[in-house]
């Protein structure tokens, strides 16, 4: 069977175009897989840090009332959880009239 020139060298392009796309997908991959590990550590990381700062602030706070006598509210760094991941955690526990409003939830009450 005769195959004209113009379609081997088609078919060469095509083929050297997916060992490109290939390439460029393991490449991609292995950043993917190196990413979610730096933030995994980089979570890890700032949560041990929020655990240690809002530890440092009661100590202070401690200290002060100790010295001075008078009582000071504690700041506290909180994890903030975005509204989409409360809509997926199903819970019997009231979750408050705003984070109700925030997910189109009826309030109840005043």
């Amino acid at each position: 069977m005769w195959v004209p020139e113009k379609v081997i060298s088609l078919i060469g392009f095509v083929k050297d175009s997916v060992d490109k796309l290939r390439e460029d997908n393991a490449i991609l991959k292995s950043e993917n897989a190196s990413l979610r590990g730096e933030l995994l550590t980089t979570k890890a990381n700032f949560d041990w840090l929020r655990v240690r700062v809002n530890a440092l602030e009661v100590e202070r706070a401690a200290l002060l009332e100790k010295v001075s006598g008078v009582r000071i509210p504690v700041p506290e760094v909180v994890r903030h959880i975005p509204t989409e991941q409360l809509i997926n955690q199903f819970t019997f526990e009231d979750v408050g009239d705003d984070v109700a409003k925030k997910l189109g939830l009826p309030v109840y009450g005043d």
